[in-house]
């Protein structure tokens, strides 16, 4: 029954979060801000579907890249972009380590249940923000962005790691290595349908 009823509060609240965000269009960085004390803050399952309502809102309906202050140069990747791109995407997992922690202390779910509630909320975020970096990112650009932020995320979560040796370290690098590429290519097209190229290069 508990079940039954966080399921029920998860889609409601995210349902609201969705809402909220489509009024209010905050931006990347703004709800970034809001999403820390709302998952540690609010009831559990309340927290949770706000978050990812108002992330999910952000990424695939309200989000526009050309009203965004760009940092330099729409055209090119830099260094600053590929810092604060990673920054951004470091960010989903520290919120979804915070959502363990609260999880465990707050909820009486069966262990495979409060995972399966972590993968869920981990996939969402990390889909939703490598959205939008992948729509602020030029488009010929993002592989090799996609090589700088795989290092610096290395390095982000080296702490957590390092306890498990190195046969584990490498793994863990060359993944991030072939998966941060693909996904930003995945979540966006290079180029969208009855945009300039000129755009995405």
């Amino acid at each position: 029954m508990e079940l039954f009823w966080a399921i029920f509060i998860v889609l409601i609240t995210m349902a609201a979060g969705f809402v909220i965000q489509f009024f209010a269009r905050l931006s990347p960085w703004l709800n970034l801000a809001i999403s820390f004390p709302v998952i540690l803050f609010l009831p559990f399952f309340w927290g949770y579907g706000l978050v990812g309502g108002i992330w999910i809102c952000c990424a695939f309906s309200t989000f526009q890249p050309e009203l965004e202050n760009q940092i330099d140069s729409p055209n090119r990747v830099s260094w600053l972009k590929t810092v604060l791109f990673s920054a951004l995407t470091f960010a989903g997992f520290l919120l979804t380590l915070i959502l363990i922690w609260k999880l465990k202390l707050t909820s009486t779910l069966l262990p495979v249940q409060r995972e399966i509630f972590a993968w869920i909320f981990f996939v969402v975020i990390e889909v939703s923000l490598y959205k939008i970096v992948a729509r602020l990112a030029p488009g010929l650009h993002r592989i090799p962005m996609g090589y700088g932020m795989a290092v610096l995320n290395f390095l982000m979560i080296f702490y957590w790691i390092y306890p498990r040796g190195i046969f584990f370290m490498a793994l863990v690098l060359v993944t991030l290595l072939i998966m941060n590429p693909l996904i930003l290519t995945w979540v966006e097209p290079l180029v969208r349908q009855g945009e300039p190229y000129s755009w995405r290069k």
